[in-house]
């Protein structure tokens, strides 16, 4: 999945448990890492990939810094599923 923040094209890639898309929002926590503290958000979404995308945009729109780069978990609230970014992808 892709979005744009400040023109530049960003890549989601999470690691976890199997991502599926579902039809109705789910709740998710995401925790954004960054000198010297944590952001976290709890975001509706109808994936991972989508409530990342989302509290990144906000919180780049919100404290104008680019926050796509920096580490982050997504928690599937009340399931417990977590997922986290960044992804070195494999070198094949």
């Amino acid at each position: 999945m892709a979005s744009r923040l400040s023109g530049q094209p960003v890549a989601l890639l999470l690691v976890g448990p199997n991502r599926r898309a579902t039809r109705l929002p789910r709740t998710y926590e995401v925790t954004i890492r960054q000198a010297p503290g944590t952001i976290k958000r709890v975001a509706l979404a109808r994936s991972p990939e989508a409530a990342l995308q989302g509290v990144q945009s906000a919180v780049g729109y919100e404290h104008r810094v680019d926050v796509t780069e920096m580490p982050a978990t997504v928690q599937r609230l009340g399931s417990g599923e977590t997922w986290e970014k960044p992804v070195t992808p494999s070198s094949s």
